[in-house]
């Protein structure tokens, strides 16, 4: 599986610690071309949920502003002896703002989570893989029969003797 052979004179011990470090150079080269095909991905999932997480805690601190100027708001037109304004829809309305946020915050998260899953899941069955092709080493005989050898040309070579 691993397309090596024994060579002359090397022992099975030897030949086992080749294919192991074939095994493993062919491993971390299939997991580096995978981590640079998801780095670009998993860059923009964390940006994505960077971003969202700014966003909520600005609705939340916008959600805050308008709590307090309500009250702030209330206690003034009771002290002016004016009658209550009704501010309940900007507190609906910022309190859905802040409930998408995190909703965002939260799908961002699950997104960004997913997909290193999905790496470490990946990694895992390339390393399975060529742990399993370091483990099927086949002996096979090869015969020295004449119709093995292949005579492809023919030349005559003088070489000059000095003495």
């Amino acid at each position: 599986d691993l397309d090596i052979v024994s060579r002359p004179g090397e022992s099975a011990e030897g030949f086992r610690i080749r294919c192991a470090r074939t095994a493993k150079e062919g491993s971390d080269d299939e997991m580096a071309a995978l981590r640079d095909r998801y780095e670009k991905r998993i860059r923009t999932a964390r940006r994505d949920y960077e971003s969202a997480v700014r966003e909520a805690d600005s609705a939340v601190d916008a959600q805050n502003a308008a709590t307090s100027d309500a009250i702030l708001g209330a206690g003034l037109d009771l002290l002016m002896g004016r009658r209550p304004r009704a501010s309940a829809s900007a507190n609906r309305t910022s309190a859905n703002r802040v409930r998408r946020a995190e909703d965002k915050v939260e799908r961002t998260r699950a997104a960004y989570e997913d997909l290193a899953r999905d790496l470490d899941d990946e990694l895992v069955s390339i390393q399975q893989r060529w742990d399993d092709r370091t483990g099927s080493i086949e002996p096979f005989a090869v015969g020295l029969e004449s119709d093995d050898i292949d005579i492809s040309e023919i030349r005559v070579v003088w070489v000059r003797r000095t003495t």
